[in-house]
């Protein structure tokens, strides 16, 4: 063989080296870039983006003491005059039309009305500002399991009924412990801290927050509970929730539990709305109720579109619990501009209240302001999309203002996918006037929410400049965010995308040293804490059960519901 054709051979193999090497980095680049990839879609929460400064609308002016609320009371705005929207108010008491009503017993929610140890309605009180009580003690910023009660499976008729309520949390003395129907179990001598959840096996659950053993036998309702109860926020023993849906020969009611006895002592509720000449059934009650301090004023609301309202009288002196119900008011409208355009309310979510108002929200993205004394709107607010979350109601005791905090979603446009705006709101809440509002592109399909379905989380001490939501179905339908918004002006001070969206409300919880915390549950059964500051994820417990329940926090303990059980979560 000749010098030449060895050179020549010599230089193919290092021109097929050369190449081999070539494809094999690139070969490496592209294992590299889907492995990055792939991790991405695998992680379940990403790091904290920055926000915006300002919210795409914002009113930066002071509230004039002729329109704070706790001076002269509300009264309509501008933009939120009732006829403007043409309100039409259908009024009955006993069952009779009104035209005009007062109530004889003036009504005032306060927020001091639940001040009792524990959680004792949907997020906490009448103003529905928060689901905690005590101080967490947290340290290390991380979440572990301490124990789990297994449900039943569902007894709705409708398919796909696994919404789940949050659960209640309440101290009994020993005193009052003696009261209740408890397990020969329960030790007789200190406090029970209680944990009280229904679910959609259509049993009441009573559990001791400690270590999640029985405490008394379930109350079997016998149609499935979708949404949260309400315990007396001065102790009295009755327990009052809704059935999300009828089970095979019941229709779904709301109920009243004596929780001496562990007996229904009253129902209530039509499946229709009472406005209509032929009324459409609707089977949801889900709503939370809300009690006046004195116990005289019970109110609640269906997805018949229907404000529920007695005069209450409760007492348990006698070791029995003694209850009377009167004054039953029911109040419904039609809304819109043209007899055409008149549509009937429905409610998917539950009341808020302070002094005499109710703040309700309907599924065609109606805000109302009612005086609960003679059940007149003050003021109608349309926030441009459906609504499925709960007002939040913040009082400025320095200042007499107050503010709601709320979100809109998207409804299914003929039972398609449907994509749009979302909107967050501050309002005033004595004339309905925007303080300020974000704007949030969403999706929404059969089998997934869209928009602001959770209710705000307000924080308060070091996280007292900021409100908290989520948002469904952001960059896919599957995805969320998680949103730090700036109450002032409604900056958003950063965003944490989620692989899973979150229709569970966010709530804030607090270290030995002050510092704050936001827990975020997600729909696959995820739980994340994040430093509430700066968004960071800190610890992720996998329940790997969907999670709609919003959570309820204890001191340390976090108790949160699945379709499948009830859980105890240890906030460390």
């Amino acid at each position: 063989m000749t010098r030449d054709v060895r050179r020549k051979k010599q230089k193919r193999r290092m021109c097929i080296n050369k190449k081999h090497a070539v494809l094999s980095v690139l070969a490496l680049a592209a294992v590299v870039i889907l492995a990055v990839f792939v991790r991405d879609k695998l992680l379940l929460i990403h790091k904290p983006a920055d926000g915006d400064d300002r919210a795409d609308y914002y009113e930066n002016k002071e509230i004039s003491d002729e329109n704070k609320l706790l001076i002269s009371g509300a009264s309509a705005g501008i933009n939120t005059n009732p006829d403007q929207k043409g309100l039409e108010p259908y009024l009955r008491l006993d069952g009779v039309r009104l035209d005009n009503y007062y109530r004889q017993n003036e009504v005032f929610f306060a927020e001091e009305d639940f001040e009792t140890k524990g959680v004792l309605t949907y997020r906490g009180n009448s103003l529905r500002s928060g689901s905690v009580y005590g101080n967490a003690g947290i340290k290390e910023g991380v979440l572990s399991e301490a124990w789990k009660v297994k449900t039943g499976k569902s007894v709705a008729l409708s398919k796909n009924i696994d919404y789940v309520g949050q659960p209640l949390i309440i101290t009994w003395s020993e005193t009052e412990k003696k009261l209740l129907n408890l397990k020969k179990s329960v030790d007789d001598s200190g406090e029970l801290t209680e944990v009280i959840c229904a679910g959609v096996d259509g049993k009441v659950y009573f559990l001791d927050i400690s270590d999640g053993s029985s405490t008394r036998e379930p109350i079997n309702l016998g149609c499935p509970v979708t949404g949260t109860g309400t315990i007396c926020p001065d102790k009295t023993p009755m327990y009052v929730v809704g059935a999300g849906d009828c089970s095979q020969g019941d229709t779904s009611e709301i109920y009243v539990m004596d929780l001496i006895s562990s007996a229904v002592i009253h129902s209530f509720g039509d499946r229709r709305n009472f406005a209509m000449e032929l009324p459409e059934e609707k089977y949801d009650f889900s709503a939370s109720a809300i009690i006046s301090d004195a116990i005289d004023c019970l109110i609640t609301q269906g997805e018949n579109g229907v404000i529920y309202s007695y005069s209450l009288s409760a007492s348990a002196s006698s070791g029995e619990l003694g209850a009377s119900f009167s004054q039953s008011a029911e109040y419904t409208y039609k809304i819109g501009v043209g007899e055409d355009k008149k549509e009937l309310p429905e409610f998917a979510s539950s009341p808020a209240a302070w002094g005499s108002y109710l703040y309700t929200v309907d599924k065609n993205g109606y805000l109302l302001c009612t005086d609960v004394n003679d059940w007149n709107t003050v003021w109608v607010r349309n926030l441009g999309a459906s609504c499925d979350a709960t007002p939040c109601l913040e009082i400025d005791k320095n200042t007499g203002n107050a503010y709601i905090y709320i979100g809109s979603s998207l409804k299914l446009s003929d039972g398609k996918k449907t994509a749009g705006e979302v909107y967050i709101y501050k309002l005033n809440a004595a004339n309905g006037d925007i303080i300020w509002r974000r704007e949030y592109e969403a999706q929404v399909t059969k089998k997934t929410d869209g928009g602001v379905v959770a209710s705000a989380c307000l924080g308060t001490g070091r996280l007292d400049e900021y409100v908290y939501f989520t948002v469904a179905g952001c960059d896919s339908k599957k995805s969320g965010l998680v949103v730090c918004l700036d109450k002032e002006d409604g900056g958003e001070r950063y965003s944490v995308e989620l692989k899973n969206y979150s229709v569970s409300d966010p709530v804030a919880v607090y270290g030995e040293n002050g510092k704050g915390y936001v827990v975020i549950c997600d729909n696959e059964g995820n739980i994340f804490m994040l430093e509430g500051e700066s968004g960071e994820c800190l610890s992720v417990l996998k329940l790997r059960e969907r999670l709609t329940s919003s959570p309820a926090v204890y001191d340390g303990i976090l108790t949160v519901a699945t379709e499948e059980g009830i859980y105890g979560i240890k906030l460390k």
